[in-house]
């Protein structure tokens, strides 16, 4: 009997563990990057451990935290007197944590976030289980993540929860608590060790998130793939230039890929807050629906939520808005056809940043799907299929069970009209595409090339770019691979005041930072310039060279 697989992660309740342990997913998970503690409280020190208690489990001291760079999650920590092990929490005695939550201060734990049944390796984590002790269930849709640091021998365990998801007051009681073995009742530890340690949250909260409208297909220039069932020229500088564009998606019990497609970005939607738009598949996303949201993390270990603005069963795709903000990837261009070389990206059991490659293995008559024979694995789903050029053909969704090279994706012209507004002047796939010009063969370069862009108007007396001109940007970089310098004018009247020249300035410096924080090779320059044209003045021209 031949089955299917859905290549997203779930995970189990502690209880199920014979059965979820191979499953279980592992992805990088540390701090924020470039973390700034913005608030940080931490509880007296243990004063009592049971003797037999291993060093790795006597729990010295339980800890509150928030971050300034990712100001929608609450972080918890639990220190302990030895270094965290590899298979701590998976060494076939039930040894597991938790940090207990008491919301109205009454000293009695109201929730609990757990550890999983997990081989811990490096600087990776796993989705975390949260568990409602009144209602003696598990808190559905509540994208938790616990997580520690193997690679520095670090002595604590860390919990990360979703700003939103428990809607914790203000104030609120913590409690840590280790298990070496769950069934003798004789090695674990309380700390603090009869009461909850007191601490309150200081970030405010996020702004309740309205109307979240579908992008639009983004305008693009597009050429056929040269050669296209080769291998990329330089697959060494291509992988991790997508792989900034590629996320790990984290819902309910579960995980998943997602990557940033290049769309407009309506304005109403802008004006929330939102700079990128993700696609994953619906069944990654399927236990979050009614909380609407997940946790996504990205290829520096940074944080973000991410709001699920569009989801398609029957097509098994879906649509996410995030404040982080991320490279994207075109996903318009020539219709693939059989041998031509794939590229994968995700995180197949977990592993995030996992590269596999292949070709395509068929393409079924309607197009709304095709084979890969690369490598594909629980954790991959809702990740990018893409070509040798880094245009994204489809989305990883499933495989044929107890197989491998037999791999499926749905088709990027699935992504119309349910996920992204499209229209017929910018057709998903073509066959009538001409070659590009001056014959780029996937990431060849040409000396001497220039290219010049002005971006989209901006807000009145605003210095501040929008998720508009940021995908152009974006685009820029994406379509000319070749940049190596990225020149950036603002553009004023002859008779420009000395406070509209200083306007300019702001908006070049900021088209500039932006294409830097994208590619930080690139070597950028910013100016102001003069022009009679009425079209250009208050605008950014920008100027790519190599």
């Amino acid at each position: 009997m031949v089955g299917i697989i859905e290549l997203g992660l779930s995970m189990f309740k502690r209880w199920l563990s014979a059965v979820a342990t191979a499953l279980l997913a592992v992805v990088t998970l540390v701090t924020p990057a470039a973390a700034a503690i913005q608030n940080y409280q931490e509880s007296p020190a243990d004063t009592f451990t049971k003797a037999g208690t291993p060093a790795n489990f006597n729990a010295l001291s339980v800890a509150y935290a928030e971050f300034s760079e990712a100001p929608e999650f609450h972080y918890f920590y639990i220190d302990f007197a030895g270094p965290i092990q590899a298979a701590q929490f998976n060494d076939g005695l039930g040894s597991w944590a938790m940090v207990m939550i008491d919301i109205n201060n009454d000293n009695n734990e109201d929730f609990r976030i757990e550890t999983g049944i997990e081989t811990l390796e490096g600087n990776y984590g796993s989705p975390a289980y949260i568990h409602d002790v009144n209602r003696d269930r598990e808190v559905s849709g509540c994208s938790g993540v616990f997580f520690s640091n193997l690679k520095e021998k670090v002595d604590w365990v860390g919990f990360k929860l979703p700003y939103n998801c428990l809607k914790l007051p203000r104030t609120f009681g913590i409690q840590g608590y280790a298990d070496y073995n769950e069934n003798d009742n004789l090695a674990f530890d309380f700390v603090p060790e009869n009461d909850f340690f007191k601490v309150t949250h200081k970030l405010a909260a996020s702004s309740t998130i309205r109307g979240l409208e579908l992008p639009s297909v983004a305008s693009e220039a597009l050429y056929t793939v040269s050669t296209p069932g080769a291998a990329p020229v330089d697959l060494v500088a291509l992988s991790p230039k997508v792989l900034k564009s590629v996320v790990t998606v984290f819902c309910d019990q579960g995980l998943g890929t997602g990557w940033a497609a290049n769309v407009s970005i309506p304005a109403s939607v802008s004006r929330q807050g939102m700079n990128t738009f993700l696609v994953t598949n619906h069944h990654v996303v399927e236990d979050c629906l009614a909380a609407g949201e997940v946790t996504l993390t990205d290829d520096a270990g940074n944080s973000a939520v991410g709001y699920i603005a569009s989801a398609d069963a029957t097509k098994d795709l879906a649509g996410i808005y995030t404040k982080m903000t991320l490279p994207t990837l075109s996903f318009r261009g020539e219709r693939p056809a059989q041998g031509w070389w794939v590229g994968v990206l995700g995180s197949p059991r977990g592993l995030e940043g996992y590269l596999t490659t292949g070709i395509v293995s068929k393409v079924v008559a309607d197009g709304t799907e095709f084979g890969v024979s690369a490598s594909l694995n629980p954790g991959n789903s809702g990740g990018p299929i893409f070509d040798r050029e880094g245009r994204v053909m489809g989305i990883a969704t499933y495989k044929i069970s107890e197989s491998e090279g037999l791999g499926f994706a749905r088709s990027a012209t699935l992504l119309c009209t349910s996920i992204v507004k499209c229209d017929n002047a910018n057709p998903i796939w073509s066959t009538q595409l001409a070659a590009r010009p001056g014959g780029q063969t996937g990431g060849g370069t040409a000396a001497g090339q220039v290219k010049s862009a002005t971006l989209p108007p901006f807000a009145s007396k605003s210095s501040k770019l929008s998720g508009t001109q940021q995908n152009s940007v974006n685009r820029l970089l994406i379509l000319n691979s070749w940049t190596t310098k990225f020149l950036c004018s603002g553009i004023v009247s002859p008779k420009a005041t000395n406070s509209e020249k200083s306007i300019a300035r702001a908006r070049a410096k900021a088209a500039c930072d932006f294409a830097k924080r994208q590619n930080p090779s690139l070597s950028t320059f910013y100016q102001v310039k003069t022009s009679t044209a009425k079209s250009t003045i208050g605008r950014v021209l920008v100027t790519l060279t190599n």
